[in-house]
């Protein structure tokens, strides 16, 4: 016995050692950031924060130690900035959001050093466009005086003069967005910028064309049309004006003639190509390519024009994607994560060849998005400053009182997190998450072990049937499966699938629906599903009860025309909530009978005076719906509860947020939520130009 209470008092003493070791070196830490930051004294800063890391007593303080010694070395324009981060990157592996601030700096001091080899050729970076109406889908004419984009007010191609800042449509689109959903995008000008070519689609999986207009008002012409379902993506003119380079269906690279339409393969690839580009000269074509196996990472290759030669240009395992071939035909910038973070980078190329190292031109982010050169060497991109995230709170479910503000609840590639959806077994969160390189991007499923905190991702079961983007995911009553929609490569529209988490395999439920978001759900018994499809035909919207077994469809309600008719099951299985958008200024949630016949309104509100409900989820207990809803006239979203029993007011609860709040989800505890808040359009988007770049200039 006194033996035991001898080690018991060892080990007693040991863990208060330990603890006031911890607490010394926290002590340490802020003292030295004191010095650092608050008095300036960097030298006395690195001293400090070198006792940390010599002590090795808290491996994640001695991480941050590590960086801060980088960054007071950077701070006083020391050559050991370098090598101090690269510390951080070689000795702390396990400490991800450190060592992903160290690859950060160092990328940027690789950058610097850049510039400062090349002190000539510094590019300076402004800006010419910014505010409302800003897009993404265009690029420069090849004088640089002009941007070709899409007017988002009504899906027209039109063009920006930078200098004057006035827009002109160039293509007159009828009706409005209710009535049609075609859309310009991808536009690229002639080599003489007197005509613009670009895709003319719908987003409904109708044939996607690709048109010519020139600049003089004349009535646009068709120069390709897909067939349905199928794709084509528009890349380039040939420098001589004759031909358009285009990826069409089956990812087959090819020409089509400017002059009669007609198309000339060049290369047939499974894998998709993102973007291609012409050589000045005309003799060669620079693309992308996913390297081997199902990797998001991708590698740049240089084709010539007869299709005979493919040459490796960029082979890396880093993930490096095409941007453009510079006018003077020298160098192919392209963009590589191969530093840790996102930078413009570019290669020397002779007669297709790569000619030496790449360079650093420019740091990017994964909302960076390349438009083009004009032809004197300025190049033109686009920043939005979008991001979402997944956030949890929790709520007193008597009171609908909060009990914490919300909190991010997904710690890796911030900024690209959404959609979440608990499991009924409690154990899981289900998301989805962006990535990949600047226009090669895909949205992955992930799921989140809440017990463990580590994260799986499914990409290649998807990739394999031809589907980069997956949304919404659905977990199955028995927490065994996954719904998602599901984006395929080849063309438009929208697929339901199904994920078994156990094995991977991934088995399609329903294919080619209109429409990209379509709201699905299970069935309480799990042998069914439920979903929404609309009816071109008639003017409807049919709610579905589908069997997975047979595919045998059962229709339980159908509305007049609505466009975003989203559906969610209680958890009782007995009731059918709908938001039903009545038009663009009024909405309604709506409880339907599962087993068809009696309904009611729970909430009905308009945009004018804030009351406008947008999304919702049930309470895990069943008794309150849960909705977010703008507030009029500003950019801050509350959420609120309402009781399914009717009668009662909505209450407002204590949770705001100054982005949407959307894709709510309740876990099985009844106090815990998540939901996506964030900004994911291009209202904050600008056009900027990269300038002084005599690398790049004929």
């Amino acid at each position: 016995m006194k033996a035991m209470i001898a080690v018991c008092a060892v080990l007693m003493a040991a863990f208060v050692l330990a603890q006031t070791a911890s607490n010394n070196q926290q002590m340490l830490f802020e003292k030295a950031l004191a010095l650092e930051e608050a008095q300036g004294k960097l030298q006395e800063a690195i001293a400090l924060y070198q006792k940390i890391v010599d002590a090795a007593s808290d491996k994640a303080l001695s991480a941050q130690a590590q960086l801060r010694i980088g960054i007071c070395h950077q701070k006083l324009g020391h050559k050991e900035a370098q090598s101090a981060f690269q510390k951080v990157i070689d000795n702390y592996p396990d400490q991800a959001e450190t060592v992903r601030q160290a690859r950060e700096q160092l990328s940027l001091l690789v950058k610097a050093q850049a510039m400062l080899e090349n002190k000539n050729q510094e590019p300076t970076i402004r800006q010419v466009w910014s505010g409302p109406g800003v897009d993404m889908f265009g690029a420069p004419s090849p004088d640089g005086k002009y941007l070709s984009f899409v007017d988002w007010d009504t899906g027209d191609l039109a063009i920006r003069d930078l200098e004057t800042g006035k827009n002109r449509r160039l293509t007159n689109k009828k009706g409005t967005w209710n009535e049609s959903a075609e859309e310009a995008l991808s536009s690229r000008w002639s080599p003489k910028g007197d005509q613009i070519a670009y895709q003319w689609c719908e987003r409904e999986g109708h044939p996607v064309e690709i048109c010519v207009v020139a600049l003089d008002g004349s009535k646009p012409r068709i120069l390709y049309s897909a067939k349905e379902n199928e794709w084509a993506e528009l890349y380039d003119w040939s420098p001589d004006g004759k031909q358009i380079l285009a990826s069409l269906a089956g990812n087959q690279l090819s020409l089509i003639s400017v002059a009669d339409g007609s198309v000339r393969a060049l290369k047939t690839d499974k894998k998709e190509t993102t973007l291609a580009r012409f050589s000045p000269d005309g003799h060669y074509i620079v693309y992308d390519a996913p390297q081997a196996g199902d990797s998001l990472d991708r590698d740049i290759f240089v084709l010539s024009l007869d299709g005979d030669r493919e040459i490796p240009l960029v082979a890396h395992p880093a993930d490096d994607s095409v941007i453009g071939w510079a006018p003077n035909g020298k160098w192919v910038l392209f963009a590589s994560d191969r530093t840790g973070s996102l930078c413009f980078w570019a290669v020397p190329v002779a007669e297709g060849k790569p000619q030496g190292s790449p360079k650093i031109i420019k740091t990017a982010s994964g909302r960076t998005e390349p438009l083009g050169f004009a032809r004197d060497g300025r190049f033109f991109f686009g920043e939005s400053s979008a991001a979402e995230d997944v956030y949890t709170i929790k709520i007193d479910p008597a009171s609908g009182k909060v009990l914490n503000p919300p909190e991010k609840s997904i710690k890796r590639f911030e900024g690209f997190n959404s959609r979440p959806r608990y499991s009924p077994d409690s154990k899981y969160l289900a998301y989805c998450s962006q990535r990949g390189n600047l226009r090669a991007r895909a949205v992955l499923l992930c799921i989140h072990s809440l017990e463990t905190g580590n994260d799986r991702e499914f990409y290649a079961e998807f990739n394999r049937l031809g589907i980069n983007q997956v949304n919404r995911p659905r977990w199955s009553p028995d927490s065994q499966s996954i719904l998602v929609n599901g984006l395929r490569d080849s063309g438009p529209g929208v697929g339901i699938y199904r994920l078994s988490v156990q094995t991977g395999d991934v088995t399609p439920i329903v294919q080619s629906i209109e429409g990209y978001g379509v709201s699905v759900e299970w069935h309480p018994d799990g042998k069914s599903i439920i979903y929404v499809r609309s009816d071109n035909t008639s003017d409807l919207v049919h709610i579905l009860r589908r069997e997975l077994e047979g595919g045998a469809e059962k229709e339980i309600y159908s509305f007049p025309a609505p466009q975003n008719l989203e559906i969610a099951v209680s958890p009782d299985g007995r009731w059918l909530s709908s938001k039903i958008t009545v038009s663009k200024t009024e909405r309604i949630f709506r409880i339907l009978a599962l087993s068809g016949g009696v309904s009611r309104d729970l909430v009905r509100g308009k945009t004018e005076d804030g009351s406008l409900p947008y999304r919702h989820a049930w309470s895990a207990d069943g008794k309150y719906i849960l909705f977010s809803r703008k507030r009029v006239n500003e950019l801050t979203w509350d959420l609120w509860r309402v009781s399914i029993e009717g009668g009662a007011e909505p209450q407002k609860l204590d949770v705001s947020m100054p982005w949407v709040i959307d894709h709510l989800t309740a876990h099985p505890d009844n106090r815990t939520f998540a939901f996506t808040s964030g900004r994911s359009s291009v209202a904050d988007s600008g056009i900027w130009v990269m300038e002084n770049l005599s690398l790049f200039a004929k």
